[in-house]
Formats: C-alpha cells, sequence, structure tokens
C-alpha cells in the first residue's frame, strides 16, 4: 500500500485528487488507489507495470493480484484483488 500511494503522491495529481476504495468483491475485497496525474500513454503504463512488479509479487504470494488502468475522467487506477 505505501508504494501505491507513494506512486500516486509522485503522479503529479493534487492531494485532494487521490483515492482510496475499499470493496467488498466475493470472496474477498478489493482495494483502488486512484490519482489525477498526467495519464497513462503506452510508455508510461509499461514503466508502472515494472515499477509494481514487487506489489504485484506480494499480492499474488497472497492469492490476490494487482492490475493498473486509465482512470476514468483521467488519471491511473490500480486495483488490487484479495481472497
Amino acid at each position: 500500500m505505501i508504494n501505491l500511494l507513494k506512486n500516486a503522491a509522485e503522479s503529479g495529481s493534487a492531494p485532494d485528487d487521490i483515492t482510496i476504495v475499499v470493496r467488498s468483491a466475493a470472496p474477498g475485497f478489493r482495494i483502488e488507489v486512484g490519482d489525477r496525474g498526467g495519464g497513462l500513454s503506452a510508455d508510461t503504463l509499461r514503466d508502472a507495470l515494472l515499477g509494481l512488479t514487487l506489489c504485484g509479487e506480494i499480492v499474488e504470494a497472497h492469492g490476490g493480484r494487482l492490475s493498473l488502468a486509465k482512470r476514468a475522467g483521467g488519471g491511473a487506477l490500480v486495483t488490487v484483488c484479495l481472497p
């Protein structure tokens, strides 16, 4: 979580535009960290995924998955699903 929040803070997003949402998602839950940074070009998306490799490995070791997508309205959205 620290790395996800650090990335959001470093995205150029205003602090008030960084969001953290926890949702119930049977059989577990989903955490979404969003920002309103510069968005995700193909190169930025590739670099971000490389930077999140360790986070993804930790999530997968706990039976979950991590994904990164463009956030509606601009910015990025990282989703962590855990059982």
